[in-house]
């Protein structure tokens, strides 16, 4: 039958080199057959050897145990007499079993009533048997003599039967059932792996040499003029199915070689029309190039007018810039009524929405910050406004009321905002006056919170929850005043709300009130100007690779300076 593997050697394809089997599918299925059959056989005979050298195990203690049952009264009578000629006949009974090569039998005194050995004449080598039998081949008993008047107690020990089984014999035998065993699994592997090997080639190897020898006498040319037949009694299962999809895919080929052929024909057709296409497309191109050389000029000249355009902007919004500073005063301008003082003032583009104002007048030091609607060019002139406004507010309120104040801003924003005209702009706000002679820090605000630094840790003020200027917000409300007792070293602190709604961080979250109070506590100690560096470097920090989202505006004021130091105590960190 492995010839038979070898019957596809000369197939070959019309126009094509001849193709040679190199390894036959009947020969790769008998190896592999006799392999897997082998390998289970061999598994199998290992496990039936296991389980045969247990049972032979088994059956020399139950042999062992019977022997011992039969003789042992007969070898405790020798024993208790102490008499020799009955204890030789025990030895002698007990070697008449063919595995048991020595027996001993003596008196519980020492004395040696019976000895016997038999020479093993076994061929099986010592160290296997010992191995296989070695920890059994040593048995011994103590005998009992019960009691002469029948009452079936025992009257003591009397002695001690010893016997040695012979393990080179034990293991001579077990070796021989096991050698027949192996024999027989060899061969009825070899009958297995002939019968699969038979059953393989007549249902598969022999069908798809007849498959392979008909697509042989396919014609390339004409694929779908002789089909593959399919083999007998495989129409239903996957040799048929190969043999339809084969057949298939050949009429697909001729429709293919067909529809090639047309093809051809239609793109020799279209290749001479396109040849006469392309020469009025390169008639045209040309004429086209003309109006695209006109059409270059035309926007390089408008280019340059938006280069003009753009310079003319950035001067503007440069400009604007030094305007809106001009606005802002000096952080001097608090003057004797705070010890330090520290701003920052970073709109997110050149121009911006937040504004800020710094004055003193009759001891009393007043800082405001406003966050109009808007950023960029549009907040800039909502910060015009309020500068405008805020001078005449200032000059007719009370200093002492921050609330006043507020109230007051907010009419002043309506008026010049016309919010009767329909516009919806607005601010936020934050009034604090510093009363250093009372000791007394006021504040009011319009969505712009107050911190307050003392003892290592920050609190946060809240003001209202109002803006002010918007026409969506009823006119005349009442702000609430908050008065905070000033001590010594106590800061305070104003910002705008750019910096707790920037985004950042891993989960792209808001820097938030509570990180700002974190910087703030962990940079008491410092300098006011340091400690305004401190919070920007966190929160740069925190914003990393993301825009800057708003403006932002940082004031800090440390009103009275840190009480000295107590002699003996430790200068802080």
């Amino acid at each position: 039958m492995a010839s038979a593997g070898s019957e596809a050697a000369g197939i070959a394809i019309p126009g094509a080199a001849p193709r040679r089997v190199r390894a036959g599918l009947t020969v790769r299925q008998a190896g592999i057959t006799l392999a897997v059959a082998l390998t289970l056989g061999l598994l199998a005979g290992a496990i039936g050897l296991v389980s045969d050298w247990y049972a032979a195990r088994e059956e020399v203690r139950r042999t062992v145990a019977q022997s011992f049952a039969m003789v042992s009264e007969s070898a405790a009578e020798a024993a208790f007499q102490m008499n020799p000629t009955l204890g030789e006949r025990v030895v002698a009974g007990l070697l008449e079993q063919p595995t048991v090569r020595k027996v001993v039998l003596t008196d519980d005194f020492g004395g040696l009533l019976g000895e016997r050995e038999r020479a093993g004449g076994a061929a099986a080598p010592a160290w296997l048997a010992e191995r296989l039998f070695g920890d059994i081949a040593h048995h011994s008993i103590r005998l009992v003599q019960h009691d002469p008047a029948g009452t079936g107690d025992a009257a003591g020990t009397v002695g001690v039967i010893e016997v040695w089984l012979d393990e080179r014999g034990l293991a001579e035998d077990f070796l021989r059932r096991a050698g027949r065993a192996a024999v027989a699994e060899t061969l009825r592997a070899a009958g297995i792996c002939a019968v699969m090997v038979l059953v393989f080639y007549l249902m598969i190897t022999r069908p798809l040499l007849g498959i392979a020898t008909a697509v042989t006498r396919v014609d390339p040319a004409r694929p779908a003029e002789r089909p593959v037949p399919v083999p007998a009694r495989h129409r239903t299962d996957e040799l048929g199915l190969l043999v339809g999809t084969l057949n298939d895919l050949l009429r697909a080929f001729g429709r293919g070689l067909a529809e090639r052929d047309r093809a051809e024909k239609e793109l020799t057709a279209l290749a001479r029309d396109l040849e006469h296409r392309v020469a009025d497309r390169t008639r045209a191109l040309e004429t086209a190039h003309d109006d695209l050389a006109r059409e270059k000029e035309e926007v390089e000249r408008a280019l340059a007018g938006l280069n003009r355009a753009s310079r003319y902007i950035d001067e503007s919004i440069r400009y604007a810039r030094r305007i809106q500073t001009s606005l802002l005063p000096r952080p001097g301008a608090l003057g004797p009524t705070v010890h330090e003082v520290a701003v920052g003032w970073h709109p997110r583009d050149s121009v911006g929405g937040d504004y800020y104002w710094l004055d003193h007048r009759d001891g009393l030091g007043l800082a405001i910050v406003v966050d109009c609607t808007g950023h960029g060019v549009p907040g800039a002139f909502m910060t015009a406004i309020v500068a405008s406004v805020l001078g005449r507010v200032l000059s007719e309120c009370d200093w002492s009321d921050p609330a006043a104040m507020l109230s007051a801003l907010d009419l002043a924003v309506r008026g010049s905002l016309r919010q009767d005209a329909g516009s919806d702009d607005g601010l936020d706000a934050a009034v604090c006056v510093v009363d250093s002679g009372r000791r007394i820090v006021s504040y009011a605000g319009a969505n712009i919170p107050l911190y307050v630094s003392a003892g290592g840790s920050v609190s946060r003020v809240r003001g209202d929850r109002r803006g002010l200027g918007h026409r969506s917000d009823a006119p005349g409300f009442a702000f609430r005043r908050h008065d905070v007792a000033l001590e010594p070293g106590m800061a305070f602190f104003l910002c705008t709300d750019g910096i707790v709604d920037q985004v950042g961080g891993a989960g792209r979250r808001s820097f938030g009130y509570r990180r700002l109070q974190q910087a703030l506590a962990a940079s008491e100690g410092l300098a006011m100007d340091d400690r305004m560096t401190r919070v920007f470097a966190d929160f740069d920090a925190y914003r990393s690779e993301e825009a800057v989202r708003d403006d932002v505006t940082f004031i800090g004021l440390l009103p009275l300076p840190p009480p000295p130091p107590q002699p003996g105590s430790a200068e802080p960190a």
